[in-house]
């Protein structure tokens, strides 16, 4: 037989068995069926899990046989309403000429119907169902086929169960329920509209304070990108930003999150009174531009700064984390241990002009602690100053109808009650005429007391007032043991000092102190050397 002929055999051949299978599909309803055993595993489907809305995706279609020879497989789609976008594309090989493949034959919008001139014996590919998905956000739908027929090698039509698997559309939920810290805060708030959560937490007085985001999402399946866990908190407000993607990859929020750490301020001074929840500190009577110097130091980062009569704790010179109002007041008069001495016959008004206040309202009471208001009243001994913020009282002072008053060139220390830099070989009488007081002036020394008599380093100044004794140590600059005159002994004594084998008291310290810089040092040693030596004609700095 000669191969023209061969292939136009071959060719009527085929043809025939395609109609024969076409007339057997058509005359299904008029022969018998019958269904194999197990056949929920016969024929699957197999989807991807889950797809974004308007995603192609591709299901493919197997078949599972091996007890028969299949012919030809149709069925009918099956799918949840909502999920496919147009039309459903059924593919298949164009030509198929083995058992393990199956060729498209028909396909329509209601299903498919695929041919195996072969015939499939084993695992088989029957093709491919492909769709636009245009579900909705997190919704499963149902991806089916029904009225399933299998055509075997007998032409006999196989009826199957219906098979179907899901596919769930990816949230686009990127929100979060809540953000929280993982340790107690003195005040939270998550504002879910605004996508921001702030909290404060209080100083634990460790170098830093390390905590942990715990946040709540919609939706388990979206991610979250930023810094959520080992956060190193300085003082004042810490900011983050955590972004959330919902499953999907499209969608994605910012969330800020403001985290103030406290700093627990605190004087570190006796004498000055903090008031955390009135917001003020007392300082009395100490100037408003220098009593910083004598506050706490702070930790790292954050300083001290004073504007107008308000004290501010700033980080970073940026953030102030207190703004505190400042109360002092100010006299003219002398103020020692609680008393403030006044001369004789002064008036209300006039101490008024004498004592002012910031922040603070001053007020005079009479010995019945009835308060003074007419300014003609002439103020008598033991007479109040009483200092008020806000209607609390703060302080209260004696009146005394003394006066101490000392001359500007003498730095008086009230503190440590010492008179510190007495210039060498300056006299008693000198001393007296730069001290104004109603009381009683006397030296206590070792010596016979002349208004000649020169001044040593541990004499001992006493003013004697009606209500007692005021006593100061005299610090004579150079002198330390005691003698008027400076000597080789007090460069000794210094020099041990340094080398830590003697100590001193503050009179002799503040006279070691040659170069007046707030400390004794080698270069003190050095200029009373140097003076002893005549080449330095004077240790007044």
């Amino acid at each position: 037989m000669n191969s023209k002929l061969k292939y136009n055999l071959y060719f009527i051949l085929s043809a025939l068995i395609v109609v024969v299978l076409i007339i057997t599909l058509v005359m299904t309803n008029r022969k018998g069926t019958y269904s194999i055993s197990g056949d929920n595993s016969v024929l699957s489907i197999v989807c991807p899990a889950t797809a974004n809305a308007g995603d192609e995706v591709t299901c493919n279609v197997f078949l599972n046989i091996s007890n028969s020879t299949i012919l030809s497989v149709n069925a009918n789609y099956n799918i949840s309403g909502g999920l496919v976008n147009g039309n459903v594309v059924f593919d298949a090989e164009e030509s198929c000429n083995s058992n393990n493949c199956f060729e498209y034959f028909v396909s329509t919008n209601n299903g498919f119907s695929v041919i195996n001139q072969t015939g499939a014996t084993t695992y088989s590919q029957v093709g491919s169902m492909t769709f636009t998905v245009s579900g909705t956000s997190n919704t499963t739908y149902n991806v089916g086929l029904k009225n399933i027929e299998l055509c075997n090698s007998n032409y006999e039509m196989i009826s199957l169960n219906n098979v179907s698997t899901s596919i769930r559309i990816k949230n686009n939920d990127a929100t979060l329920t809540n953000i929280a810290l993982n340790k107690q805060v003195v005040s939270s708030n998550f504002d879910q509209t605004n996508h921001k959560y702030t909290a404060t937490i209080a100083d634990n007085n460790e170098a830093s304070e390390i905590v942990n985001l715990v946040l709540t999402k919609s939706d388990t399946n979206a991610t979250v990108t930023g810094v959520t866990t080992n956060l190193s908190l300085h003082y004042g407000t810490n900011t983050y930003n955590i972004d959330v993607t919902a499953e999907d990859g499209n969608t994605t929020i910012t969330y800020t999150v403001e985290i103030k750490r406290e700093y627990e301020f605190a004087t570190g001074n006796a004498n000055y009174t903090y008031n955390k929840a009135n917001n003020y500190i007392y300082i009395k009577n100490d100037p408003v531009n220098t009593f910083t110097a004598n506050l706490k130091q702070l930790p790292e980062n954050l300083t001290y700064n004073v504007i107008g009569n308000k004290l501010e704790v700033i980080y970073a010179n940026d953030e102030v984390l207190y703004s505190i109002n400042i109360i002092n007041f100010t006299s003219s008069y002398e103020i020692v241990e609680g008393n403030i001495y006044i001369a004789n016959n002064v008036t209300l008004q006039t101490i008024k002009n004498q004592i002012t206040s910031s922040n603070a309202t001053i007020k005079f009471y009479d010995n019945n602690n009835t308060e003074i208001t007419s300014n003609s009243t002439i103020i008598q001994n033991n007479y109040k100053v009483k200092v008020y913020y806000s209607n609390q009282e703060l302080d209260s002072y004696n009146i005394k109808i003394e006066y101490l008053n000392f001359d500007n060139s003498l730095v008086v220390d009230d503190n440590k009650k010492i008179i510190k830099r007495i210039p060498l070989n300056k006299t008693y009488g000198e001393l007296k005429a730069l001290i104004s007081t109603s009381g009683t002036i006397s030296l206590e020394t070792d010596a016979t007391v002349t208004d000649s008599y020169k001044l040593r380093t541990g004499d001992t100044l006493k003013i004697e007032l009606n209500e007692g004794t005021i006593s100061y140590t005299l610090s004579v600059v150079g002198c330390l043991d005691s003698e008027v005159e400076v000597s080789s002994v007090d460069v000794i004594i210094l020099y041990r000092y340094l080398k830590r084998r003697v100590t001193l008291t503050d009179a002799q310290a503040a006279a070691a102190d040659i170069s007046n810089d707030g400390s004794v040092g080698l270069e003190d040693v050095i200029m009373v050397y140097r003076y002893l030596k005549g080449r330095l004609n004077s240790l007044e700095v």
